[in-house]
């Protein structure tokens, strides 16, 4: 007995001392070391504080809930008072990891444009469970072919011929709506989540080829949307609030943990449901008869793609591609009640270019009032407000040397708002700063990067803004709008910048 409890006291001990070395290594000597790299050429920052770095600050902004001013909030501010306080490229750590905020645009070219190959995606977004092996998650040699395979379903003919399609959708939303806001007597309406019910159930008609319901009375549009958004907010506590202080928390099984697991269950099986019913369509229609021919169609006939891959991409794309119109639109509308001089102006150039017939492919390039209220959102409520990168490859970006390991943070919220490159009304909302192009708003191309910049900018952005145009457009003939005096301005970062408490609209019928 006595030789079983000193084996396995000395296993035990053995253990410890595995796991204490392994702390050491990777949340103090590790860190401590690109610390060092960083000051030695120059690169300010935060004071190093072993084991947890800044996670007790960043957990603090990030679950805020105080009102912020109606065009920022919290988070922005706090992050341009270190811009301030650092210069554009400063330091600072979260647990083990080292990240290095980058906002100077010019060094932002060299990371996402000019070498790009030395970066990939964030540890963050990989560790993603939902999203990991698809074209958003992925990187590399795995990320590369999904790419070349895919971007040709976005390309301007491609989404011409879903026009129909996506006006279809914001008419039976328009309907639906319509019966809502007359049995409330106050016209008041949950606008960010009707908008992300609405581009969800857009993105499955046009991924997927189907729009006759989700296969069972508990998988609904409102009920995917809010999952997903669930499952963001927890992995966004997982990765950067206070969990992320204990080495292998993730792997515990903690109800923070659990609720991450469920909710990835049960989305995964949304999606899964989805492939086994075009598969039923491959094996009742012969090649030549199918009529499909988007994502998932795309997926499931190239050999060359797991089904982890289809999977994982099906969900990058019915999830985080109507996450990012969802944003955009909610936040054009709080413009648009904030403002309804523009709102009026944008009403009169719809009713001139389509009347009351559907909106057009060739119309949406005459909507110039609508396109620049547009950009103007993007600027001040990108819906990626921060864009990271993790360096896999020793790299120069200006004068400094990017060491292997370190993450690179841009703060695109704070790069959009600089006054050096947006003027001295950089916090104000000007649409017209845009009536001249993207290329002339602002002193430097890339201080503007709502969809990111270089080969992994986002694969979907001409749709987001076609489909952001069209239902805008469909929405301007029937209704004005305000905001609702119990809205409570508190914008809040997940995966995008959604409003923490929703956007309650009050909806004015203009027409019957």
């Amino acid at each position: 007995m006595e030789l079983w409890g000193s084996i396995l006291l000395l296993q035990g001990t053995t253990l410890l001392v595995i796991v204490c070395s392994w702390v050491i290594l990777d949340r103090v000597w590790r860190p401590w070391r690109l610390i060092l790299f960083c000051r030695k050429q120059g690169i300010d920052g935060f004071p190093f504080v072993p084991l947890i770095g800044q996670l007790p600050q960043v957990s603090k902004v990030l679950e805020n809930t105080d009102q912020g001013s109606a065009l920022e909030w919290k988070a922005l501010s706090i992050a341009r008072e270190c811009v301030h306080n650092h210069g554009k490229i400063f330091y600072f750590t979260t647990a083990g990891a080292v990240r290095i905020c980058v906002a100077d645009p010019g060094l932002i070219k060299e990371i996402l444009q000019t070498n790009a190959d030395s970066y990939s995606k964030p540890s963050f977004i990989h560790d993603l469970e939902l999203l990991r092996t698809g074209i958003f998650a992925s990187s590399g040699d795995l990320w590369a072919p999904q790419r070349q395979l895919l971007q040709l379903l976005f390309a301007p003919k491609v989404i011409k011929r879903e026009m129909g399609g996506i006006n279809q959708w914001c008419r039976a939303a328009l309907r639906s709506w319509s019966q809502e806001i007359d049995s409330n007597s106050g016209g008041e309406l949950p606008v960010h989540k009707k908008l992300a019910e609405l581009t969800l159930s857009i993105i499955k008609k046009l991924g997927f080829g189907q729009e006759d319901g989700w296969g069972s009375d508990y998988q609904t549009s409102s009920n995917i949307a809010e999952s997903f958004s669930s499952y963001l907010l927890n992995c966004r506590r997982l990765f950067f609030g206070y969990p992320a202080a204990v080495p292998g928390y993730r792997f515990l099984p903690t109800g923070l943990n659990k609720e991450i697991m469920k909710d990835e269950t049960w989305l995964t099986k949304v999606i899964e449901d989805l492939i086994v019913a075009r598969s039923k369509d491959y094996v009742a229609t012969s090649s030549e008869d199918r009529e499909h021919k988007d994502v998932l169609d795309i997926l499931l006939t190239t050999e060359a793609i797991s089904g982890q891959q289809v999977r994982d991409n099906g969900l990058t794309f019915l999830l985080a591609g109507h996450h990012t119109t969802a944003s955009l639109l909610t936040w054009s509308m709080y413009m648009l009640a904030l403002y309804p001089l523009w709102q009026e102006r944008a009403r009169a150039e719809v009713e001139e270019f389509c009347g009351d017939g559907e909106v057009e492919w060739n119309t949406l390039a005459q909507l110039k009032t609508l396109s620049m209220i547009l950009s103007e959102t993007l600027r001040l409520f990108p819906p990626i407000p921060l864009i990271g990168r993790r360096c896999v490859k020793e790299n120069s970006v200006g004068p400094y040397v990017i060491p292997p390991g370190v993450e690179i943070m841009i703060p695109t919220a704070v790069i959009h708002r600089d006054k050096e490159f947006w003027g001295d009304d950089a916090d104000q909302f000007q649409p017209m700063r845009f009536a001249n192009g993207l290329g002339k708003a602002s002193k430097h191309i890339l201080a503007y990067l709502p969809f990111g910049s270089g080969p992994r900018s986002c694969i979907g952005q001409n749709l987001a803004l076609a489909e952001a145009r069209t239902v805008l457009a469909t929405i301007l003939p029937m209704y004005s709008w305000s905001l609702s005096p119990g809205y409570l301005h508190c914008p809040e970062v997940s995966l995008t910048l959604q409003p923490k408490f929703d956007l309650p609209i009050v909806m004015q019928r203009l027409r019957s």
